[in-house]
């Protein structure tokens, strides 16, 4: 038995000394350092205030060209293609303008496969003001890579309801 736990020793400490450690996370990939950055872009896309909007044609490069948004809103789910989407907040915005409008990604989850990709994103939503969180939710963004780009191929997101709240480990960007 002691030659035994003298001759795994040496493994056990070498496992030990490579595993993060607790609260770290691992470095990203390649690919999961590009997809961050395109959300970040996707986030940081939609922001409105009394002296900025959308850059309408930027927002649609980050999409493939059969990409399809959505909400689920009470229960009923409102589908369309990513450019009718941002097409409709193009219209909207120019007949009412809100003072301000920015949205951010408050915790993550990223799975990579080969050239497929999904992304759990909990985000939070200032609208008019800074004082108040006005939405919470969560975003499922499938994403695909092709011509070495990553771009969304459809995205859906929830409002979190009052009866609801998102789990604690969506609270702030780990």
């Amino acid at each position: 038995m002691k030659k035994l736990l003298l001759s795994t020793l040496p493994l056990l400490l070498l496992v030990s000394c490579s595993l993060p450690e607790a609260g770290s996370r691992p470095e990203a990939s390649p690919d999961e350092a590009a997809i961050t950055a395109l959300v970040t872009a996707l986030y940081q896309g939609i922001y409105v205030d009394e002296e900025t909007l959308p850059d309408y044609a930027q927002l649609k490069s980050y999409f493939a060209r059969e990409a399809k948004m959505g909400s689920v809103r009470n229960g009923q789910l409102s589908l369309r293609t990513a450019e009718e989407y941002i097409d409709r907040m193009q219209a909207g915005f120019s007949q009412q303008r809100p003072l301000l409008l920015e949205e951010w990604e408050t915790g993550h989850r990223t799975e990579v496969f080969g050239h497929i990709a999904h992304r759990f994103s909990a985000y939070a939503v200032h609208l008019n003001t800074r004082d108040s969180i006005a939405e919470k939710g969560i975003m499922s963004i499938q994403l695909v890579k092709t011509n070495h780009q990553w771009k969304i191929l459809s995205m859906i997101w929830d409002v979190e309801p009052p009866q609801q709240p998102l789990p604690a480990e969506w609270a702030e960007n780990p």
